[in-house]
């Protein structure tokens, strides 16, 4: 028990360390690393409480607490208490328990990154523990983490009902990933009574806020006849915002029937909903982008001039470099109009655009600026 004692212990200092002047328990709050172990400790009721996994094997603590810059607690193996202190010193920290010292160092304070390591060790018990709080305090992530959980009945019943329930309630809290799965619901009709129109409005709602698959089956939706007569052109429009394989073979394989005013009314559409989402994604009508004047060249955008002093002069581009992607959406066949409405956002939103200069790729990534006129 002596070897439990000392090697066990020394594990768990992965789980406690913080700052070197600690205001309060929250600052321990996180998931730590060490060698051959991870942990995540975290507060439910004032006081933290967490678990180390070590080989398998999950030790649950309680009733810990921060005097100081020092962390005590004590965890129980086959009936018996382990004390543990844990000294703090930034993100690093040292735990001394006998003879035994071992260094230690923070890996994550976010609260969901210790939810993913809950879930990892089936420690469902204090995933809830860590959701309740957050689901207090309306966080929307913890609704569709809740969601999954009662979808999956992990620490709970199986319940489509309350799954549904916590999706739609992460939609209204302004969740990214929620609506796709509440859409999906109503489209099979689990948890409630299957609604087409329902399922595509939350469809609509994911697309706009950036989910790939949201717009993938928004478009799949009108291509099927889900909600009426198929509309090709429609459907299209909305699988160009996705950058999914799915949505790209299903183009690949329509768009070559469209006819001509088919082709124009889906580009119209889909530089609209690029705008719309621009829009949304940026908290209301955009008001940045990153100043540059494009030509299409082969199907290609390819950059023709910017302004000195701007984001791309300080990054080193030059005219003939080939824009590929905007925020991981690919370039290549859009017009400008809708490379722009990617372009577009909030003035100080960080964006992320990628060129191609002879076959070497380069990645900017800056805040957007203020919009100006365009470069002459």
């Amino acid at each position: 028990m002596r070897y439990v004692s000392r090697f066990l212990v020394a594990c768990l200092a992965s789980i406690v360390a913080s700052g070197a002047a600690v205001a309060d328990d929250r600052a321990a709050v996180g998931w730590w690393r060490g060698e051959n172990v991870s942990a995540a400790v975290f507060e439910a009721n004032r006081t933290l409480i967490g678990h180390l996994t070590l080989n398998n094997l999950v030790l649950p603590f309680t009733d810990a607490g921060v005097e100081g810059t020092t962390l005590r607690g004590k965890f129980t193996h086959n009936g018996q208490d382990f004390p543990f202190t844990i000294e703090l010193a930034g993100e690093q920290a040292t735990l001394k328990s006998g003879t035994s010292v071992k260094p230690l160092k923070l890996a994550d304070r976010d609260p969901f990154a210790v939810v993913s390591h809950l879930l990892e060790a089936k420690d469902y018990r204090a995933v809830w523990d860590t959701l309740n709080p957050l689901i207090q305090r309306e966080v929307p992530h913890a609704f569709y983490v809740g969601g999954l959980a009662h979808a999956k009945g992990w620490g709970t019943a199986a319940s489509d009902e309350q799954a549904l329930k916590f999706y739609l309630r992460a939609t209204d809290l302004g969740s990214k990933f929620a609506p796709l799965n509440a859409g999906n619901m109503y489209r099979d009709g689990r948890g409630a009574p299957a609604d087409q129109d329902k399922a595509f409005k939350l469809y609509q709602t994911s697309a706009m806020r950036g989910d790939s698959v949201g717009a993938l089956n928004a478009g799949a939706q009108i291509l099927n006849g889900k909600l009426g007569p198929s509309d090709d052109a429609e459907g299209c429009a909305w699988l160009m915002l996705s950058d999914a394989d799915d949505a790209r073979a299903a183009l690949a394989k329509i768009t070559p029937r469209l006819t001509p005013e088919q082709t124009e009314k889906m580009k119209a559409r889909h530089a609209h909903l690029a705008k719309l989402r621009a829009e949304t994604l940026a908290g209301g009508p955009a008001t940045g982008t990153i100043h540059m004047t494009l030509q299409i060249k082969d199907g290609k955008p390819v950059l023709v001039a910017f302004p000195a002093g701007g984001a791309l002069a300080e990054f080193g581009s030059q005219p003939g470099d080939v824009l590929t992607a905007v925020d991981n959406f690919p370039t290549a066949g859009k017009t400008l109009a809708e490379i722009q409405a990617l372009l577009d956002g909030r003035a100080g939103s960080i964006i992320q655009v990628k060129f191609d200069r002879n076959g070497g790729n380069q990645m900017l990534v800056a805040p957007r600026e203020q919009k100006a006129p365009p470069v002459r």
